[in-house]
């Protein structure tokens, strides 16, 4: 897929798109980082948006409740010029990854604990009943092993 990134400059107000970095897709989206401010996200097809409304609307609630900082989408169109079949776009968060090689015990035991808050405010989250019945609520390990079923047959028919 190439974005036509002219036409989502002019669909995005107060974005003006001058330096796209792609930086990565999965089976659902691919995602560049802009302007080293904003990432874009572009569903590899329409069915995606069912799927990205509920993340757009779980992290909207989530994010004044959780120790870390997680994306907020700031737009999304459903139906573009630019690509063909939209896209959403957050603010970029700046990191890089960690390895664990390089830190001292100490360290270690602060990354430790600020995930585990991290989790510990994710499982206590107790969203208000239209958005818990919008949230997956399937077995784990069930929907685990149907991927790993997905990804063998994608692999071996393609």
């Amino acid at each position: 897929m190439m974005a036509d990134w002219n036409a989502i400059t002019a669909e995005c107000p107060g974005i003006s798109v001058r330096f796209p970095l792609f930086i990565g897709e999965g089976w659902c989206y691919r995602s560049y980082v802009v302007n080293d401010r904003h990432v874009f996200r572009f569903p590899k097809s329409r069915g995606q948006w069912e799927e990205l409304d509920r993340e757009i609307k779980f992290l909207e609630f989530a994010a004044h409740r959780l120790p870390l900082q997680v994306p907020k989408y700031e737009h999304f169109v459903r139906m573009s010029e630019g690509a063909p079949f939209g896209y959403a776009v957050y603010r970029y968060l700046p990191g890089k990854a960690m390895t664990l090689n390089g830190l001292t015990e100490r360290q270690r035991v602060a990354v430790a604990e600020e995930l585990a808050g991290f989790l510990v405010g994710l499982q206590s989250l107790n969203p208000r009943q239209e958005l818990s019945n919008l949230l997956p609520h399937e077995d784990a390990r069930l929907v685990a092993e149907q991927y790993l079923s997905d990804a063998e047959h994608k692999v071996i028919s393609e």
